[in-house]
């Protein structure tokens, strides 16, 4: 399966008491988690200066499971992004494209 993560990275993510819990940082803790399930794993950071304009049409086009893991920054992501991602999980939904 083809997965992308679209998540951010904000400060608090590189304090001591969240490196405790994620050595490599929680970015990297999801990405591997599903690397080792067997997936493929596509995954894009934002933060408060990035409107998310990375996570493209194509990379959609590619990919069976979204995860958009955010917290602090969603209103920074552009809102023709968002409505890229929606009109996408829309017609996934409505008429679902055949298996590579």
């Amino acid at each position: 399966m083809r997965v992308t993560i679209f998540t951010e990275h904000n400060a608090s993510m590189d304090g001591e008491e969240a490196l405790k819990s994620y050595p490599e940082g929680m970015n990297a803790c999801l990405k591997s988690f599903i690397e080792e399930a067997g997936h493929d794993v596509t995954m894009i950071v934002h933060d408060k200066d990035d409107d998310g304009s990375a996570l493209t049409e194509e990379i959609l086009k590619n990919t069976d499971v979204l995860l958009w893991w955010g917290h602090w920054y969603h209103g920074s992501v552009n809102p023709s992004v968002v409505e890229t991602v929606v009109d996408y999980v829309c017609l996934l939904y409505t008429s679902p494209r055949p298996r590579d």
